[in-house]
């Protein structure tokens, strides 16, 4: 049941070889605006898991580049976001949880619940 997708603290700016962006771009990315991202990013400056650097290609602009401090804090997270998540999808991923999830997706689609595949005895099965 878990997403595929990283969760969003996993993503940091410059990472995977990209150039670190300019603040808009993590606001664009949380889906918010520059003024919120500009005091996250000067507390995160403050207490050392961001930095502030020069673009050389525009004087009048800083780019965000995550310290080691800020990366191991990052992975930190995104294990964390990692275990709550798995946490709270365990109780779907249970044998007994089937038939009640089978039964609720019956009623959302307007179809019947497909009853479980079980082998008769003779069906051959496979060693392992």
């Amino acid at each position: 049941m878990a997403s595929s997708r990283p969760p969003a603290c996993a993503w940091h700016p410059g990472g995977r070889g990209e150039a670190p962006p300019h603040r808009r771009a993590p606001a664009r990315r949380a889906g918010t605006d520059a003024r919120t991202v500009r005091q996250a990013v000067r507390r995160l400056e403050a207490t050392g898991p961001l930095e502030r650097e020069a673009d050389p290609r525009d004087a009048r602009a800083r780019r965000l580049r995550v310290t080691g401090r800020g990366a191991e804090a990052a992975r930190a997270a995104a294990a964390a976001v990692g275990r709550a998540e798995a946490a709270f999808f365990a109780p779907a991923a249970r044998p007994d949880a089937r038939a009640p999830q089978a039964l609720l997706r019956a009623l959302a689609t307007g179809r019947p619940p497909q009853q479980p595949h079980r082998p008769s005895p003779s069906t051959p099965r496979l060693p392992g």
